[in-house]
């Protein structure tokens, strides 16, 4: 982060990267990754987990997709 605050980037930039790394060092934590063994597939999955609504079990969503719902045969 220090190499890119020397380059001058905007501070909303600087604060992105930050969020995202936390969110990254989130994921690696709660699928039990380390950071420095991680393959292209762990990086394929943590895109997945970003696009996931689910993003933690801590958090419910407000709004439920239709089909979280089952029906009584």
């Amino acid at each position: 982060m220090k190499y890119l605050d020397n380059l001058a980037k905007a501070p909303n930039t600087l604060r992105s990267y930050c969020y995202h790394l936390k969110l990254y060092f989130e994921y690696l934590d709660s699928s039990g990754l380390s950071y420095d063994s991680i393959t292209m597939d762990d990086l394929a999955r943590f895109i997945g987990w970003l696009r996931s609504t689910h993003k933690s079990k801590k958090v419910t969503p407000i709004k439920q997709n239709e089909s979280s719902f089952t029906k009584d045969d």
